[in-house]
């Protein structure tokens, strides 16, 4: 979508959450924030802090702040996993589901997140892929409350309008075998053939290495025993995090760091001890999982050891 264009109206939108509205045309008349977002990205996470900052600060004075969610595994189209994200990550905005990504790809996107500045007549004001210039949107949507008599009270964020690049950050990795957010539809877990594989020891970096009885489906690896398989992967970041789901109900994965347990200062939110020391992650729900937070960017070893049959990895992200 180019600036200047009129907004589309959503399409094939499942449900709305946290607002009874159906239509975009609804919220005309407002300075609009819409972002499309998926709460198993870290991206979208990352932004979400923003966002809801946006949303705190000005809904009062005329802005409507949307989220379209538009998943990009499976599991992201129940409602119910989108009801908890929403839960999670405390979002009081107003949520589409749009588990067909129509919308998506109606706005023309291709990554996520995506974020439009909307007018009060419609028109698309300002468009930016993931994170950074902030202070530039910002900026922009205070400029449009102010032009429609707004006494803005809350003063601009004071977050970076330029995010800093990290060189030799390890590249998100997706596990599965299709590409992801394409415009295929989806697969409802084709099956896959179960192969051995065997560690070589010797690991290069931002490479995934495999131990065990495996099967690799299009959006996820899922392992075949309860015993012996592990999955290695050499990364260069400050957090490492993993989006994980369990086909028999709630799992265990034990997170090494250089094959030892997590110490408390390096452990990601997610990270928990059972009472043999171990450091482990309670997989409890489909989604984004924080295992490691370092103090600066480093270059480690991540190991991570299913404790029964059926645990699905799907991708790891670094920060």
């Amino acid at each position: 979508m180019k600036i200047g264009e009129k907004a589309p109206q959503f399409k094939d939108i499942l449900a709305w959450l946290n607002t009874d509205k159906a239509l975009l045309g609804d919220f005309l008349g407002h300075t609009i924030y819409l972002e499309f977002w998926d709460h198993s990205s870290l991206s979208c996470i990352n932004a979400l802090p923003f966002t809801k900052g946006l949303w705190k600060n000005y809904r009062e004075e005329g802005l409507v702040v949307i989220g379209v969610h538009s998943p990009e595994y499976e599991f992201g189209r129940y409602i119910d996993n989108l009801t908890m994200a929403i839960k999670r990550y405390g979002i009081g905005y107003p949520v589409a589901q749009d588990n067909n990504n129509s919308t998506w790809f109606l706005y023309g996107n291709r990554y996520i997140p995506r974020q439009f500045v909307i007018g009060a007549d419609g028109n698309i004001l300002h468009s930016q892929v993931g994170q950074g210039n902030e202070v530039e949107t910002e900026n922009l949507i205070r400029g449009e409350l102010e032009s429609k008599g707004a006494s803005l009270k809350a003063s601009i964020s004071k977050r970076s309008a330029k995010l800093p690049l990290l060189e030799g950050l390890s590249p998100e990795t997706y596990l599965g075998s299709k590409e992801i957010m394409s415009p295929k539809k989806f697969s409802s877990y084709k099956l896959a053939h179960e192969v051995a594989y065997n560690d070589p020891g010797d690991h290069q970096d931002d490479k995934a290495y495999l131990e065990g009885r495996w099967k690799q489906f299009e959006e996820f690896i899922e392992n075949e025993e309860d015993v012996s398989e592990y999955l290695v992967f050499r990364f260069t970041a400050r957090s490492v995090f993993a989006v994980l789901s369990s086909y028999t109900g709630p799992g265990i994965v034990e997170v090494l760091l250089d094959n030892d347990t997590v110490k408390s200062e390096e452990a990601g939110d997610d990270i928990e001890w059972d009472q043999d020391g171990r450091s482990i992650v309670n997989v409890s729900f489909s989604g984004l999982y924080s295992l490691v937070r370092l103090k600066d960017m480093e270059k480690r070893e991540l190991k991570l050891v299913p404790y029964q049959k059926g645990l699905q990895f799907y991708a790891l992200s670094f920060d």
